[in-house]
């Protein structure tokens, strides 16, 4: 060290006080910047944990029993089953639909984001079935519908296991991301009913979200079916009064293959349109509203033949 020390005297670079002192304020920088770098760390963790245990606990109720996302389920009960309403103490009003309502709902997500039947089983008491193939919102599924029969998987026109198409919603950026409370985000569907453009949009919407706050995640994987008659069957229900059907393409083939002989369904509620030959030999007629229409979704509304709606009379 001492040699050391003469050499750099000699060639003027530094005196061993000057070195001594630069040793020092370097330990003294390099301290501070692990410091910062471990606050810095710290935080980060600390952010993480409050997500993860944020999205273990159970969340909050909606604070409006509508949660349609374009209001469908709130024109439903004005339009079609107003007679069946409850007054301000949730006590059933004089009306002519006294007999217990079912719902049916493709898709049901979390049970809560944009779903088209919480109003009915939590305001109405209504009891029905609800599907959800995603894992992440099935869990919220059952915690947040007890009441309503809950599975885990897809309706097709024969139970077994299929190709499902899913996208799934991240938050955060770089490699700090987590899944959002919301989970998917509602584009999924069979593999084998949807189209070549359908699978490139997703794609490309997934490509294109990369330095987004919110990341779309495109997947594929193996999803348990089941046939809505077992369902039906299991629930004991024979008559549904409200069906929501959204599934990214496969609802001619589900239009075909079920059984309306043998289980009725008052009202069907289908994303798009173009539905109305196949149907009409079921005895179901489309809705044509122009009130059901200034909503500005894009589902189509069929009534069975033997369906009367109760509409409010406020509106009439």
């Amino acid at each position: 060290m001492t040699g050391e020390i003469e050499v750099l005297s000699a060639c003027g670079a530094a005196t061993p006080t000057k070195l001594l002192k630069y040793c020092t304020l370097h330990d003294q920088v390099a301290g501070s910047m692990f410091a910062a770098t471990r606050r810095r760390l710290y935080f980060v963790l600390a952010v993480l944990a409050v997500y993860t245990v944020r999205s273990m606990l159970p969340r909050s109720p909606p604070s409006t029993p509508y949660t349609s996302q374009f209001g469908q389920d709130r024109w439903l009960a004005d339009n079609m089953f107003y007679g069946e309403a409850y007054d301000g103490t949730k006590r059933r009003t004089a009306a002519p639909m006294q007999r217990a309502l079912t719902f049916v709902e493709f898709g049901a997500r979390d049970g809560w984001v944009d779903s088209n039947t919480w109003y009915f089983e939590s305001e109405r008491g209504w009891r029905g079935v609800c599907a959800e193939p995603m894992q992440s919102d099935y869990v919220r599924l059952v915690t947040n519908r007890p009441r309503c029969a809950s599975v885990m998987g897809a309706i097709g026109p024969k139970a077994g296991l299929r190709e499902f198409a899913m996208v799934r919603q991240d938050r955060g950026w770089g490699p700090l991301r987590w899944e959002s409370s919301s989970g998917s985000t509602g584009w999924n569907g069979f593999v084998d009913t949807m189209s070549d453009g359908q699978i490139a949009n997703l794609w490309k919407m997934a490509l294109h979200s990369g330095r987004s706050k919110y990341r779309l995640r495109f997947e594929s994987i193996m999803v348990q079916c089941y046939k809505l008659e077992d369902l039906l069957e299991k629930a004991k229900i024979e008559n549904v009064s409200y069906m929501s059907i959204d599934c990214e393409g496969c609802e001619t083939e589900f239009l075909t293959a079920f059984d309306f002989g043998r289980f009725r369904v008052d009202v069907l509620q289908l994303e798009g349109d173009g539905y109305e030959k196949l149907l009409a030999k079921y005895g179901y007629r489309l809705l044509k509203s122009a009130s059901w229409a200034a909503l500005g979704h894009h589902d189509s509304l069929y009534l069975h033949k033997s369906f009367r709606p109760s509409a409010n009379p406020a509106l009439r």
